[in-house]
């Protein structure tokens, strides 16, 4: 785990990730976390909800998250805790090395599914990515595809007035 110190040349979408306890002083039962991201370059911070620690939630709000930021997500430094560490999040971090050559396939080509799309980056890169991922995978593109969508609905309304 890194600190704010320990970034060399920071850039917009290193982020660290923090999950606070809204316990009060008993860590006894349960209660709401927010998972916070905050970019190390701008200090940009992202907050959002979660009903309990648990990787499917922390991916889910990654993803949300990342539709309101002005960057993209570049690397994300987290503490050791069960919610980071865990296959769920470690099966979703792996496309961010990929994501921005992977993205551009929809673009050319629109009708193609996730499957697809995950079939042809492991014809790519044979051995890296599994069918395991495809759930993740298909959320990752599915995301995308929503923040694409927003933008041309905005832009066109912007357009219009």
């Amino acid at each position: 785990m890194r600190t704010f110190a320990d970034w060399e040349s920071p850039l917009p979408g290193d982020m660290e990730a923090d999950l606070v306890s809204h316990g009060g002083e008993s860590a006894a039962g349960s209660f709401v976390h927010t998972l916070t991201l905050t970019d190390v370059a701008s200090g940009w911070t992202e907050c959002v909800a979660l009903s309990f620690r648990d990787g499917a939630l922390v991916v889910a709000a990654l993803e949300q998250m990342r539709t309101r930021m002005p960057f993209p997500l570049r690397g994300l430094d987290t503490d050791n805790g069960g919610e980071f560490m865990n296959e769920t999040v470690a099966a979703y971090c792996p496309f961010e090395t990929v994501w921005p050559r992977v993205r551009t396939w929809p673009e050319a080509e629109p009708d193609r599914i996730g499957r697809g799309l995950l079939e042809r980056l492991q014809g790519e890169q044979a051995g890296v990515f599994h069918d395991g991922q495809l759930r993740t995978f298909q959320r990752r593109v599915r995301e995308w595809r929503k923040a694409a969508a927003r933008r041309l609905v905005f832009a066109s309304s912007q357009s219009a007035a």
